[in-house]
């Protein structure tokens, strides 16, 4: 892109933010500051299989390591009104089909607030394929997700 393009690029972003809502007048010449929104870090997401619920999870810290312990942090919410689950046990298991073995860990998970619980002891030693079953046990009615995921 040529110097002079990005300047009118740049001149058109800044006449847009100017109009949509910022009520700070900006000093001649200087563009106005846009708002900018916290992002959260991704989380693979998924219904459950018989629908009752929303599970979502990430891995605690940034990605996957290979063959290093790590952490998980997951959310479940109920499908129909998106309230968070609470009060359940969650249980979490990684296994690699390919290959018919798991992970070489138990990991266990503690309930945190508000839906979310963290998961300690994961492992995952091998790259390949794995399967991430997510269980959510709650009045004794368990109901699973799984995940795909691919450490290379």
């Amino acid at each position: 892109m040529s110097p002079l393009t990005e300047r009118l690029l740049a001149a058109l972003c800044c006449a847009l933010i100017s109009t949509c809502g910022n009520d700070e007048p900006s000093a001649p010449g200087t563009p106005p500051t846009p708002e900018v929104e916290a992002v959260q870090p991704d989380w693979e997401t998924a219904t459950s299989r018989a629908g009752r619920y929303r599970v979502a999870w990430r891995p605690a810290g940034g990605p996957i390591p290979l063959n290093e312990p790590f952490e998980l942090d997951v959310e479940v919410r109920t499908a129909a009104d998106d309230a968070p689950v609470t009060g359940g046990i969650v249980s979490v298991i990684a296994e690699m089909p390919e290959h018919g073995h798991g992970m070489l860990r138990e990991p266990r998970a503690t309930e945190q607030e508000g839906g979310r619980y963290r998961v300690k002891g994961m492992l995952m030693h091998m790259t390949g394929r794995w399967v991430l079953s997510i269980d959510v046990i709650v009045n004794s009615v368990s109901e699973s997700t799984d995940f795909e995921v691919v450490l290379e």
